[in-house]
């Protein structure tokens, strides 16, 4: 079984159910993936992201049942391998570095600043 194998989106939206079923931790322990160094891939449904490579080596063991999920260190991650293959099954995939942060505007990041300071203002 290769990546180039994954062809369900089911199978993918099964694996992101699983990851918010089970959570960050228990997944990757559970298939012996590490955390992403790179990509996430959005759930649809909850809007979390989760663990690319992961999510798409789970997904092959949903999709071909018999065969199982492939292990970390059979493929390799990245943007010519899981994140074209996630896209092009129509699931949204970004690099880490484009996420961080992204909970919170500016505005809010104002906000917390400008009471951090009123309050150490006051401490002093």
């Amino acid at each position: 079984m290769r990546l180039s194998d994954l062809t369900s989106a089911d199978a993918v939206q099964r694996a992101l159910d699983e990851f918010a079923l089970l959570g960050q931790d228990a997944f990757l322990q559970r298939y012996g993936y590490g955390k992403a160094s790179n990509y996430l891939v959005m759930n649809p449904r909850s809007k979390e992201w989760a663990d690319s490579k992961a999510i798409a080596g789970v997904a092959l063991g949903f999709q071909f049942p018999d065969v199982g999920p492939l292990n970390a260190s059979d493929f390799s991650g990245g943007e010519a391998t899981v994140q074209a293959k996630l896209e092009g099954l129509g699931f949204e995939v970004k690099r880490l570095s484009e996420i961080a942060g992204s909970d919170w505007t500016e505005a809010e990041v104002a906000l917390i600043v400008a009471d951090y300071l009123a309050m150490l203002t006051q401490e002093l």
